[in-house]
């Protein structure tokens, strides 16, 4: 009796961290200007959008997909997902820790990607193209994968 109520247990707990995972998902759509919601999980929302960056002291003229997580909610939060990213319309297989996106979020804050050398956080922006380039690689699609919010 106690193997079948430990069995149940695992087999409930096994469920809940299953449903508390989740993907975005696909974005091909690159003309958003203003904080679009990709996800919103557990009071956590997660938005992008699209910029031209014109860094004339470096020579840069590119677009960027910037990304933000905001917590909705009254409690400290953590939260994990993995960049997958399309370049020209193949996936970038990258199976290292660097497309990771741990994040701890103070309650009603917010923390975004910013175009600077200093980021804490560099993977929450991500190069669509160059503008002033025509024949250089160019993001197509991208996707949050295993996105889990919880409450520190």
């Amino acid at each position: 009796m106690k193997v079948l109520k430990l069995a149940i247990i695992f087999t409930v707990v096994l469920s809940i961290n299953a449903f508390s995972q989740k993907d975005s998902k696909e974005f091909t759509d690159f003309n958003v200007s203003e904080w679009t919601i990709i996800e919103q999980v557990n009071g956590v929302d997660i938005s992008y959008k699209v910029e031209d960056i014109h860094d004339l002291h470096n020579g840069i003229h590119a677009q960027f997909i910037f990304i933000q997580a905001t917590n909705t909610t009254t409690e400290k939060m953590s939260i994990h997902w993995s960049n997958v990213v399309w370049v020209d319309n193949n996936k970038i297989v990258n199976n290292s820790s660097e497309n990771d996106v741990n994040l701890t979020i103070e309650a009603g804050n917010s923390i975004e990607g910013t175009y600077d050398s200093r980021s804490k956080n560099p993977n929450l922006l991500f190069q669509i193209k160059f503008l002033n380039y025509t024949d250089k690689a160019e993001l197509t699609k991208f996707v949050l994968k295993q996105i889990t919010v919880n409450p520190l």
